[in-house]
Formats: structure tokens, sequence, C-alpha cells
């Protein structure tokens, strides 16, 4: 595996979901011998269009931490998605010809 692109769902009630699905891939991937801080990895914020998204403050401060890129999309209309695969394609790319992701 050479990058993330890790989707979250904008909608207050998949807030659960969503958080185990994270610790769920965190895990899964220390169990397979990956390290996730040293890989690419890229968030999408879904759903944006949404009434009640949750907010993008709420968002970062739940899953980027670490401050990685991150885009909000409406995948459904095609919002946020090349900017989203641009981001991971150049960041494997610069992984891969030995630079540290940012």
């Amino acid at each position: 595996m050479d990058g993330i692109v890790f989707v979250v769902d904008s909608q207050p009630e998949r807030m659960e979901t969503n958080i185990e699905a994270f610790e769920g891939m965190e895990k899964s991937l220390d169990q397979q011998g990956y390290d996730v801080s040293k890989m690419p990895v890229v968030l999408q914020y879904n759903k944006r269009d949404i009434p009640g998204a949750v907010s993008i403050r709420e968002l970062e401060a739940t899953f980027n931490t670490t401050k990685r890129p991150h885009f909000e999309a409406v995948a459904n209309r095609g919002e946020g998605v090349m900017e989203t695969l641009q981001s991971i394609s150049q960041a494997v790319i610069h992984e891969l010809k030995g630079g540290e992701t940012k």
C-alpha cells in the first residue's frame, strides 16, 4: 500500500461509524506491519452540502490532529474528488522518490 484516502461522511449521525472505521483502519494497518504515521494520507470530508453537516473544525479535531491534507467534497456532484485524487497521487509520488510526506 502506498497511500490512503480516508473518506469521512459529514452527517452528524455517521460520526460514531466514521470514528470506528478510522480506528479500525489504523489497527488493521498496524497488524499488517504498516506505520500509518509514515504513510501519505489524505482526508476527504464528504457530503458537505447536507444541512447540519459536522463542522470542519470538529472533523479536523477528530480525524486530523497531525494536519494532513484534507478536502471538502460533495462526491455525487464530483466536487472535491479530483483535488483529493491529485493530492494523494502527488504525496505517493513524493514518498516513492524518497521524500517525506507533508
